[in-house]
């Protein structure tokens, strides 16, 4: 079971490192409170994925509990300036 959730999360982390090139990934929420035990194995992975020459970007969890929906009302508070 691991071995396919690594796979498989790895593959939409890869696609979106290779096309927003981030220096952080940050997973949050219900997600990543549990995936956050499995992140060895989802690094791993994604060195398998990730082209060559690719910076290995840092991969962090959310600390606050609410923070997708902090996040959106920052970034609303930040556009509507």
């Amino acid at each position: 079971m691991h071995d396919d959730l690594y796979r498989e999360l790895s593959w939409l982390l890869v696609n979106l490192i290779h096309t927003i090139d981030p220096s952080i990934v940050v997973i949050g929420g219900s997600a990543g409170r549990a995936l956050k035990p499995h992140l060895s194995g989802i690094q791993e992975e994604l060195k398998n994925w990730l082209l060559p020459e690719t910076p290995m970007p840092g991969i962090a969890f959310a600390q606050l509990p609410d923070a997708a929906v902090l996040g959106a009302a920052m970034l609303m508070q930040y556009e509507m300036r």
